[in-house]
């Protein structure tokens, strides 16, 4: 059997990634009329969720019973650690660990300082700018774009940014754990120790 060309690999994830977009899409958009510290606190749930499962996905399975190792509190339980982890593993690119880190810090100040956090307010604002910078040059993002802005002409250009923001982050989280390969456990298998 042939290994699949680079282009045969790019058509895929381009093609999973839309479907991936789709889900996304359709989970933030049952956050959009929500106040902006649910929205961030769930979105950001979702991505740390789906970052535990990639990592999950490209580890060898625990020989314990019980795999604490990814639960709260143990080495890879924040979201922080699972992030860099992620990255060094190769399961995320810079971009997208950068991404995540932002609405990582997002998310702790909207869950410890409630009061008069809104995205529309600094830092909040600058982060999601910093989020939304290159929207425009991705197509699959534009188009989403153009519909959050038709059918809810309401949303601030912040929020239309977070949400979409969040909906590539999520997408690419969930692609990641499709296209990672569990790491080959082939030679701890055949080391002879003595």
């Amino acid at each position: 059997m042939t290994e699949p060309t680079r282009e045969q690999l790019e058509e895929t994830a381009k093609t999973l990634l839309a479907e991936a977009l789709r889900r996304a899409s359709t989970f933030m958009q049952h956050f959009i009329g929500m106040p902006d510290h649910a929205a961030v606190i769930v979105a950001t749930s979702k991505m740390d969720e789906l970052l535990g499962a990639a990592i999950r996905e490209r580890l060898l399975p625990c020989v314990e019973k019980k795999d604490e190792f990814l639960d709260s509190e143990r080495g890879l339980g924040t979201f922080s650690n699972r992030i860099i982890m992620a990255y060094r593993l190769g399961i995320i690119d810079a971009s997208l660990a950068r991404a995540l880190h932002i609405f990582r810090r997002m998310r702790n100040v909207f869950a410890h300082a409630y009061e008069g956090q809104t995205l529309e307010v600094s830092p909040h604002a600058e982060r999601i700018a910093e989020l939304a910078h290159g929207i425009d040059s991705m197509p699959n993002l534009v188009s989403l774009r153009k519909t959050f802005e038709e059918v809810l002409p309401t949303l601030t250009p912040t929020r239309i940014h977070f949400v979409i923001a969040a909906t590539d982050v999520i997408a690419k989280c969930e692609l990641a754990i499709t296209i990672v390969r569990r790491i080959d456990g082939v030679a701890a298998k055949t080391v002879k120790y003595p």
